[in-house]
């Protein structure tokens, strides 16, 4: 009788190995905790309530707009401070253009490992008022499933510039191996050509359409502010809201949003 336990426990656990068990099964699935936040960089009530907010809120990972770094308003690495204020130990800054103190950017911040960091410029057709966009991308590793999490914010003078720069983010996104997170500030409304069109290869996060106003704070009145994700099977949306007690310490609200990674 011993030893046909013993020989029913190892096939079983042959078995698992070959074709999982519950136990394997419930890590195919992750729960992500996202949020995208334009900082207006700390310009309201400075840098530590920007870590305030993202504290609170308790995101596995961050896009930051509107991140100056070493500026006569900011002369610090806002990122790494950021990092340090929110307990975040990885970070990456995607720079978008130079100021004459100093840069200007997005910033990712993670509580997990990240890798493959890069960041592209974006183009402005018309530079009447616009200026230089970027797009950063990193890869995220939770618990053993990895993820591309980018962050980006288009220009605020026209559909033109918007449209070129998310026909660069397809081509900048289209070619990775495996699925993608994109957050930011589009500066474009829901029915806008800029979200029109990059929705036809990114799924917006929220439920039912409903992506809730977004700025500007302190009395939200349209949306700009999203997070989306490619393909649209490799995520649900768990939940997804715009934080409205954070109504002072930019002139953005923060998006957060709960995702299962398949």
């Amino acid at each position: 009788m011993n030893r046909r336990i013993y020989l029913l426990n190892s096939y079983i656990g042959i078995f698992c190995l070959l074709f999982a068990c519950d136990a394997y099964a419930q890590k195919k699935s992750i729960s992500i905790k996202v949020m995208t936040y334009n900082t207006h960089s700390g310009h309201q009530k400075g840098i530590e309530s920007i870590a305030n907010v993202i504290k609170a809120a308790d995101p596995d990972v961050v896009a930051l707009e509107e991140i100056e770094r070493n500026t006569e308003a900011n002369p610090m690495d806002f990122p790494a401070e950021l990092a340090k204020l929110t307990g975040m130990s990885y970070y990456y800054f995607a720079k978008a253009l130079d100021l004459k103190k100093g840069d200007y950017g997005n910033a990712i911040l993670s509580k997990y490992p990240i890798s493959d960091e890069k960041s592209y410029p974006l183009s402005i057709v018309n530079n009447k008022g616009g200026f230089p966009r970027s797009i950063g991308i990193v890869k995220v590793k939770i618990d053993g499933k990895k993820f591309y999490f980018a962050v980006t914010h288009l220009d605020h003078k026209g559909d033109m510039n918007r449209l070129k720069e998310v026909e660069e983010i397809r081509e900048y996104t289209k070619n990775l191996r495996g699925p993608i997170i994109l957050a930011g500030d589009f500066n474009s409304h829901p029915d806008g050509a800029a979200i029109k069109t990059i929705t036809q290869w990114f799924t917006l996060g929220c439920i039912n359409g409903d992506c809730g106003w977004t700025a500007p704070a302190p009395v939200a009145k349209y949306t700009i502010d999203y997070v989306m994700y490619a393909p649209k099977n490799a995520f649900s949306t768990e939940k997804y809201d715009v934080i409205h007690t954070a109504n002072s310490e930019s002139d953005h609200f923060p998006v957060l949003a709960t995702f299962q990674m398949r």
